[in-house]
């Protein structure tokens, strides 16, 4: 027989001990899962602050705005692009020695080579190592009338063109102790209704930096994903798209010269939260209840 004065989930404070068992249930993985991660991180060497990074998708929106940036800290940025028109364009607006735009489209494998071998070139010739490679090119296609034509569409520059690009850069990242940085989003870890495409690929983009994180790990290669929510760019112009390119920046400068680089920055913020906090959500609440949050936006 259970006394009365003692509270248990089974009597008359079955509510509040249920209400302390699901808190728990949320805070204690979270709390362990932090301190694990300070007491057993893994320091990795900082690169050469002159070295050389290659960004995709640089023409424009947060590309361009991380170009622009880590060329003005200093570093030799290879900023990909997809037309001399473009190359000219970003040329002239960054005014920096220090980037040289490439044209590159990472859905073509000789094209993808053809930038390594004219990337090594320049590098050679100043005696710098390639130490960034930031696959930041994306795509969310609209108006497609299949659904496969989109999902192909998307993965082609979202999946295979960051496997395309790491499959040729790797060994130069490799050779410096450097970092990759993918450049991912929330709809990685929260899927959007009508959004197959878009989600799928960066849910699979996620599984890739997983896996690439843990195999070069013990080559002293960092590999780490940003994961925005609504920024303003080319890609979102909408109302809700109200943070600043710089905390994408922000992020990928922190991945490429700390000697703590997280495994993953959630920046900005989407539906008013942080991003921060639905990261953590997505990764603790049960599917059915993201459903139904989902469902109420």
């Amino acid at each position: 027989e259970v006394s009365p004065s003692r509270p248990n989930c089974h009597g008359g404070m079955t509510t509040a001990c249920c209400r302390v068992g699901v808190f728990g249930a949320l805070v204690v993985p979270i709390v362990l899962g932090i301190a694990v991660q300070y007491f057993l991180r893994k320091e990795f060497p900082v690169p050469a602050s002159d070295g050389g990074v290659v960004i995709t998708g640089a023409s424009s929106g947060l590309g361009k705005h991380m170009a622009i940036h880590l060329a003005g800290q200093g570093y030799t940025v290879f900023a990909g692009v997809r037309s001399q028109k473009k190359a000219d364009q970003l040329k002239q607006e960054a005014k920096s020695p220090n980037l040289t735009p490439v044209i590159v489209d990472v859905t073509l494998m000789d094209t993808v080579t053809d930038t390594y071998q004219k990337v090594k070139a320049i590098l050679r010739e100043k005696n710098l190592p390639l130490v960034g490679l930031v696959n930041n090119a994306g795509i969310s296609p609209k108006g497609e009338k299949k659904v496969i034509e989109s999902v192909k569409k998307t993965f082609e520059v979202n999946v295979f063109g960051v496997v395309r690009m790491t499959e040729v850069f790797g060994p130069s990242i490799i050779e410096s102790q450097g970092r990759i940085i993918n450049i991912g989003s929330l709809m990685g870890i929260w899927a959007l209704p009508g959004r197959l495409d878009y989600a799928g690929s960066k849910f699979a983009l996620e599984g890739i930096t997983d896996a690439l994180r843990q195999s070069l790990t013990k080559s002293n290669v960092s590999v780490s994903i940003v994961q925005p929510g609504y920024v303003r760019s080319e890609m979102c112009k909408a109302e809700r798209c109200k943070s600043s390119p710089m905390v994408v920046t922000e992020a990928v400068v922190h991945a490429l010269t700390s000697p703590n680089p997280k495994a993953r920055y959630p920046v900005a913020e989407a539906g008013g939260f942080p991003a921060w906090t639905l990261a953590l959500l997505a990764y603790h609440l049960p599917d059915f209840v993201k459903d139904a949050i989902i469902a109420g936006l």
